[in-house]
């Protein structure tokens, strides 16, 4: 196994500098996501750490061992692609072993590695088999047995599910965690999907435009989101983020948007009269209420268990969640509340968080 730390790493392609300095420690076992939106940099940082895109700036270190230099094989790291990239005139087996056969290992140790990741991903039987025959989420899993048994210091995933149909992302998603759990590897796993990385990675790198935005347990960046971009990116559906002007009035401070809809503000952290802000709310702190600041229904989705309502107050539109039916029409008026335990306040001018 193997911990990495990224101090001050940068890319340039010419004069353009598309990863501007990262700083990270991902430590020995650990199960790192990296996310983002497309263009971020996520795929481009995956290949610097592997070896297949050279470092402009900056150190990489893997087991305390300088790696900038190093060519990919002598890294000991191992990388599974969104597109499998398996050889279609050979079979399971030869595939998988492939990186082993060039490595000079005997066939009778190929064979025992081979069978040895086969059993463990469920492909003992697949292992005569072409790439032609198999289904998506067994291709899947001859990519990462090709990668498991090189018996890697880390590996690293770079979107691997997102060729796969909703219901195998759900499984390999197990899969892979269950992968995990049982050889206590070092794993960085790429993904634009927000979800994945909620329900994946033990810590979450969050990044934009070539930069962390936020590094942090699921759960941290989900409940203190430390920027407006965060709050917006991670949860699904995405947080309601209403801006406005403070206004401290006799029953206690409320936000005006530019609507003239106020909403309560919790009275810490004190902020100025005028003050921009942007008001957070998560759908499931969104409730109709008997009194409250006046929406209107534009539709709602069931899902079966949960509702999710759909409003417009003012130029803001507002997303509640619910358990319950929702017992309103299209365009009919409501009444709404949020409730002041839960919300997070950003400045408006920069983005960042204030409570």
């Amino acid at each position: 196994m193997a911990s990495l730390t990224l101090s001050g790493i940068v890319k340039s392609y010419g004069t353009r500098q598309v990863i501007h300095g990262i700083d990270l420690a991902i430590a020995d076992g650990e199960f790192v996501v990296v996310v983002g939106p497309s263009g971020c940099g996520k795929s481009t940082l995956l290949r610097m750490i592997c070896g297949l895109e050279a470092i402009t700036g900056g150190e990489l270190q893997v087991d305390d061992k300088l790696a900038n230099k190093l060519e990919p094989r002598q890294r000991n790291i191992a990388m599974v692609l969104q597109d499998f990239a398996l050889y279609p005139h050979m079979s399971v087996r030869k595939n998988m072993g492939f990186a082993l056969r060039m490595a000079g290992m005997s066939r009778a140790e190929r064979d025992a590695a081979v069978e040895r990741a086969a059993e463990m991903l469920g492909l003992t039987d697949e292992l005569e088999r072409y790439p032609t025959e198999l289904s998506g989420g067994q291709k899947q899993r001859v990519a990462m047995g090709r990668a498991l048994v090189r018996d890697p210091a880390a590996f690293l995933f770079d979107e691997p599910l997102s060729n796969l149909d909703a219901k195998l992302r759900a499984q390999m998603r197990a899969e892979i965690k269950a992968l995990h759990r049982r050889l206590g590897s070092t794993m960085v796993y790429v993904t634009h999907d927000q979800m994945e990385a909620m329900t994946m990675g033990e810590r979450i790198v969050l990044m934009r435009a070539g930069r962390i935005e936020q590094a942090g347990t699921p759960l941290q960046l989900y409940d203190r989101p430390e920027n407006v971009f965060v709050a917006g990116f991670i949860g699904a559906p995405g947080m309601n983020l209403i801006e406005g002007v403070v206004a401290n009035e006799a029953a206690g401070p409320v936000l005006k948007t530019a609507a003239g809809i106020s909403y309560p503000l919790p009275r810490e952290p004190a902020l100025e009269d005028g003050k921009a802000i942007t008001l957070g709310v998560r759908p499931e702190h969104v409730a109709f209420a008997e009194d409250g600041a006046e929406a209107r229904i534009e539709f709602t989705e069931t899902t079966g268990s949960e509702t999710h309502a759909t409003m417009t107050a003012g130029d803001d539109q507002i997303l509640l969640l619910t358990p319950e039916r929702v017992p309103f029409d299209r365009h009919e008026p409501v009444k709404i509340t949020f409730d002041l335990t839960r919300l997070h306040l950003f400045d408006t001018e920069t983005g960042a968080r204030l409570n």
